[in-house]
């Protein structure tokens, strides 16, 4: 195994959620709960000393029998240890759950992670995107989209979705102008001029993201080109859909030659859907408290 792959960093996150911890806790720790937000089979019994669980949403846990995570300890209502066993090295996982009298702060540590290869998401996106399904869940019932590791996706493209509890008014009146884009993709000075063939900029510098509004239709479709480094050009389209105060957004990332391509793209447009839906649904300023993180790893 190379020196890089042994790498170990640690990623450290809180939430302030408004429920109960108790609500919280039964949502981290009821198998049935996280099925409903989080795992596709769960199998827990803390007075046994057992917590399985695996599925699409977890990265590197196929529901095959391998049982990836194991029960390291806990107290009751207050913190929950994991042994996970990722991409083949032991990692631990602590949640500790206070009460803020306002509800509780969820704190989450992920320690021993082994680097990421070069297609993987970070465990400091992934973290942040369980951590928000998790305040959903417990504020709304509704746990909120989360990625699905392992989708086949067609020839030279790929496509990840999102639902928002938005109107496809406010979804796209962030997606198509200047003051919208502010804030979700990290530019300097995004541009919007929503008219064919006008300038549609994330503000990352010349040659860097899209250049171009190629067609649009209002509430439903965007489409424009797409340019990082020396790949060749490739093409965005933002579909929206839905109705009665929702919207589920589409991304497709189209015109790729190679597999590899896409696979560097995917999460990491998740995450961006994430951050939009954070923004269209006014809850961008009830952002997760990062206490550490992998030096260099952006938030």
């Amino acid at each position: 195994m190379s020196e890089q792959a042994t790498e170990r960093f640690e990623v450290e996150l809180a939430i302030d959620i408004k429920a109960a911890p108790d609500k919280a806790w039964q949502a981290l720790t009821d198998w049935q709960q996280l099925n409903s937000w989080l795992s596709d089979k769960a199998d827990v019994d803390l007075a046994a000393g057992r917590f399985q669980m695996c599925g699409r949403h977890l990265p590197d846990s196929p529901c095959d029998g391998s049982d990836r995570f194991s029960l390291a300890g806990h107290e009751a209502g207050n913190s929950l240890q994991l042994n996970w066993d990722y991409r083949g090295e032991s990692t631990r996982l602590e949640f500790s759950l206070e009460d803020t009298g306002e509800g509780c702060r969820v704190q989450l540590a992920h320690t021993n992670v082994p680097r990421r290869g070069e297609t993987e998401i970070t465990m400091i996106e992934y973290w942040q995107w369980v951590l928000l399904a998790l305040r959903g869940y417990c504020e709304n019932g509704n746990a909120p989209t989360l990625f699905e590791f392992g989708v086949p996706q067609a020839a030279g493209q790929l496509e990840v979705s999102i639902d928002i509890a938005a109107d496809r008014a406010k979804v796209w009146e962030t997606l198509a102008t200047s003051e919208g884009l502010q804030g979700i993709f990290g530019g300097d000075g995004p541009v919007v001029e929503m008219q064919e063939g006008g300038k549609y900029s994330y503000g990352w510098g010349e040659g860097e993201g899209p250049t171009k509004v190629i067609s649009f239709s209002p509430n439903e479709l965007i489409h424009t080109d797409w340019y990082h480094g020396k790949d060749p050009e490739t093409f965005i389209t933002w579909k929206l859909s839905g109705s009665g105060g929702r919207t589920r957004l589409t991304l497709v990332h189209s015109g790729f030659t190679t597999d590899k391509q896409k696979h560097d793209y995917e999460a990491g447009w998740f995450h961006f859907l994430v951050e939009l839906r954070e923004i269209a649904e006014g809850n961008h300023r009830r952002g997760i408290t990062v206490l550490a993180k992998p030096e260099g790893w952006a938030v």
